[in-house]
């Protein structure tokens, strides 16, 4: 089975309605004229249990930790 990849630029909302959360992704809609903001849109979204996101939230502390551990992030 192929595993999807896709890259983000950053997190839009995140909301919680019902035991579930909805995680946006944003991505640059295109590049902007220089002087001009960017302008992010939603690409991706997931949606997971309380107990996923908080599953979720320990990986990525622990994998921050490691980058911090290796010097690779302050």
């Amino acid at each position: 089975m192929k595993t999807e990849e896709f890259f983000i630029d950053g997190v839009g909302k995140l909301s919680y309605n019902g035991g579930i959360f909805r995680l946006e992704f944003t991505t640059l809609e295109a590049i902007p004229e220089p002087g001009l903001p960017a302008r992010y849109v939603t690409s991706h979204r997931v949606v997971m249990s309380l107990d996923t996101l908080l599953k979720v939230q320990g990986s990525l502390q622990r994998a921050a930790q490691e980058l911090k551990d290796k010097g690779i992030s302050k």
